[in-house]
């Protein structure tokens, strides 16, 4: 089973404040920002690992640029309508094994966090890694990892293995 969840604005408030009131309506036309999970508990999602990974001084700014990235995300997509180039474009493409046709694997940069992703099925944007970069140029290794990310929801989704985690 391949376990997904999407992560809204609501989860990058404060505790006290998300108890506080109901969530916020998320609009149907949104890109729904979504992180593979170790297993069906929406809080196992890799991304918080990946931030967890950064170092100390890196992990606040990862976490504010993911919110900020959830937040545009809810203007629908495709986000190079709502953020300029330097911001977000394409990255990588390659030619996946689960899918049998090149996939493109986009950026999203806000200083010195990048955010790698793919437009996936109904609305998906797959959080593919989450890297903290002083140059502009994406390591071989990130690219590979983004990739195999890839490739592993696809495969998933071509076999019906995708499940929400609750």
């Amino acid at each position: 089973m391949y376990f997904l969840t999407e992560l809204n604005p609501d989860d990058f408030l404060p505790d006290s404040d998300a108890s506080a009131s109901a969530p916020a309506p998320l609009d149907a036309r949104r890109c729904r920002v979504s992180s593979r999970c170790a297993t069906k508990d929406r809080d196992s999602a890799l991304v918080w690992e990946q931030i967890q990974a950064l170092k100390g001084n890196d992990q606040e700014p990862a976490f504010k640029s993911l919110a900020y990235f959830v937040q545009i995300a809810q203007n629908g997509p495709p986000l190079t309508q709502h953020l300029d180039k330097k911001q977000v474009h394409e990255a990588h493409e390659f030619v996946s094994p689960a899918s049998g046709k090149t996939e493109k694997v986009w950026r999203y940069r806000r200083g010195d966090i990048r955010i790698l992703f793919y437009y996936g099925h109904d609305g998906i944007l797959l959080l593919a890694d989450l890297v903290a970069k002083r140059s502009d140029k994406l390591e071989k290794a990130v690219l590979n990892r983004a990739e195999q990310a890839v490739n592993e929801y696809l495969s998933a989704a071509k076999s019906n293995q995708v499940l929400s985690a609750g």
